[in-house]
């Protein structure tokens, strides 16, 4: 039974690792194989780790197939994981599991839309939250923030209330209190990007132009710490995101100079693509380029 264990730890590890869909269904196996040994009554930790383990695998899998009923069974093991590994005896680790549910609850919404989904994992998220606090464990703090600002800002799509982009916002922002520019640059662009899409979402529901330019001003920052020659595909998916709140603005305004930096930002997220020789992404980049030259000519 412990070898079974040990098994199914070494194969999950390498399964995330190299994204390796094999190893993770063999370390999905491993450790069902010794939940029909492994006992609750008689060795409970041991028993809610394994379930643990078990709900990270089938999440790791599901998100990497798109097949979401892999991310239930997850959501399944992680409630099971729970009725030992309780808020009373165990706080950190009751609310790392929280947070792992969070997580499954949170793809399961974004992949099949669904909004009961979404308000689950933004109150687990909060769960969380009370146990895993800003002065005890700061880093995993701000990552639930993170995921939070990211339930609230899909929800806030799916359902056209704004009130979840800017508690999105909120939660983003509170990130940045220890995801600093200086400490961490990568991650701290990562959240200037998130803060972006919610404003800009927020914005055009509303035809809010200080909320797209906001998202612009966001946008911006992320590309001072996303280089071009160190992570390509970040900095084309921020100047994708620029090219479309620049469209916006450009419409709203009627504003040339903002549509033709429109295209330009799309010409620069799709020549990362084109570099790669990756065709998948032609035909959504000459739409939106097509879509902005239309706009421009209407001004003429």
């Amino acid at each position: 039974m412990h070898n079974l264990i040990h098994l199914g730890s070494a194969l999950a590890t390498l399964g995330e690792k190299e994204a390796d869909a094999i190893a993770l269904k063999e370390a999905i196996a491993a450790y069902r194989l010794a939940l029909e040994v492994l006992q609750r009554e008689s060795e409970p930790f041991k028993w809610s780790n394994v379930q643990n383990n078990l709900g990270n695998t089938l999440s790791n899998l599901g998100t990497l197939q798109g097949e979401t009923a892999l991310i239930h069974e997850a959501i399944t093991s992680y409630r099971m994981a729970l009725l030992e590994r309780t808020r009373e005896r165990f706080p950190l680790d009751w609310a790392q599991i929280q947070y792992n549910l969070a997580v499954s609850l949170n793809t399961v919404g974004e992949f099949e839309g669904d909004v009961n989904f979404l308000e689950d994992a933004i109150l687990v998220y909060q769960l969380s939250l009370e146990e895993r606090t800003l002065e005890s464990t700061p880093f995993d703090w701000a990552e639930s923030q993170n995921n939070l600002g990211v339930a609230l800002s899909v929800l806030g799509s799916l359902t056209n209330n704004t009130l979840y982009f800017e508690r999105a916002v909120v939660a983003f922002n509170l990130t940045l209190k220890v995801r600093k520019r200086e400490l961490i640059p990568f991650e701290w662009a990562r959240i200037q990007n998130n803060i972006g899409v919610a404003l800009q979402a927020h914005g055009e529901l509303n035809g809010d132009l200080e909320q797209i330019n906001g998202a612009i001003s966001a946008y911006r920052l992320a590309l001072e710490e996303r280089p071009k020659d160190l992570v390509p595909f970040d900095w084309a998916q921020t100047h994708n995101n620029l090219g479309n709140a620049l469209s916006v603005l450009g419409e709203l305004e009627s504003n040339k100079i903002r549509l033709n930096e429109s295209i330009e930002s799309y010409k620069a997220s799709w020549s990362i693509y084109q570099s790669f020789d990756d065709k998948r992404h032609d035909e959504y980049f000459e739409r939106r380029i097509d879509n902005v030259k239309i706009l421009l000519n209407n001004l003429d």
